[in-house]
């Protein structure tokens, strides 16, 4: 296998996957949200949409912070959804979960999309603020592919 199509629009996704993704290998389909307990799980898989509601990510995080305001749980979790199509039709898909909990404003200005409101578990910033290198291999899409790369012998 030559070939894997990443079936995705959001140019930051795009490049995580690149990667991840041995050189040899010319790119998988994702689709990753950002549940927050506190809004009943929500946005979740409509992440990208409520950016687009709200006219950018920016202004996305701005509503879920006046949403959390005087929330006291603010844990929420990334999760990452990848398939994977072999040659002979075969699909396997895997979920990479993260735990964390949302900021209390926004913070830093790496990484893209929720990055600047999110602080994984164990950590005391925000992907935004977190070197590319360090977010790309802890994330939400870094565990789903490690448990995809134990499906597939081709990475």
């Amino acid at each position: 296998m030559k070939k894997i199509l990443i079936g995705t629009n959001n140019r930051g996704k795009f490049k995580e996957i690149t990667y991840l993704i041995l050189k040899k290998i010319k790119k998988i389909s994702d689709d990753s949200g950002l549940c927050i307990k506190a809004l009943g799980n929500k946005p979740g898989i409509h992440s990208a949409r409520l950016a687009k509601k709200k006219g950018s990510f920016l202004n996305a995080m701005k509503f879920i912070l006046k949403k959390l305001e005087r929330k006291k749980n603010r844990s929420a979790t990334f999760i990452s959804n990848l398939s994977f199509k072999n040659y002979d039709g075969k699909i396997i898909s895997v979920e990479g979960r993260l735990k964390g909990k949302i900021s209390n404003k926004i913070l830093g200005k790496k990484g893209f999309g929720y990055d600047p409101i999110f602080i994984p578990n164990n950590s005391k910033i925000t992907f935004g603020q977190m070197s590319p290198s360090k977010k790309i291999n802890m994330d939400h899409r870094y565990i789903a592919f490690k448990k995809l790369k134990k499906k597939i012998k081709i990475f």
